[in-house]
C-alpha cells in the first residue's frame, strides 16, 4: 500500500467514524450521503449542499419530514456537530 492509498485510507475511516459519532445522537436513519457530506463540511460556514442532501433525502422517502427539519435545524445551528444531544 503507497501512502496516497494509506492517505486515503485513513481519511474514510475517519469519516466513518464521525458519521457513527453524529448517527448515534438519532433515534432515525440518516442516509449515509448526508452523513459523508455533514462530516465533510464540519467547521465550514456554507450548510447549504447538507440542506440539499436533506431536502433530496426528504424528496426520496429516505428521510420523514419530521426528522428532516430536526436535521436542517440541528445542521442550520451547528448543533449537530457537539458531541451530547439526543433527539426525541
Amino acid at each position: 500500500m503507497n501512502m496516497k492509498d494509506l492517505l486515503e485510507r485513513e481519511e474514510i475511516d475517519r469519516i466513518e467514524k464521525r458519521g457513527k459519532e453524529i448517527q448515534r445522537k438519532y433515534n432515525f436513519k440518516i442516509p449515509d450521503y448526508v452523513l459523508h457530506e455533514i462530516v465533510e463540511k464540519e467547521g465550514e460556514n456554507s450548510s447549504n449542499s447538507i440542506i440539499a442532501l436533506i431536502n433530496l433525502a426528504k424528496v426520496n422517502d429516505r428521510l420523514l419530514p419530521e426528522d428532516a427539519d430536526i436535521l436542517r435545524k440541528e445542521v442550520k445551528s451547528k448543533k449537530i456537530y457537539e458531541e451530547v444531544c439526543i433527539i426525541n
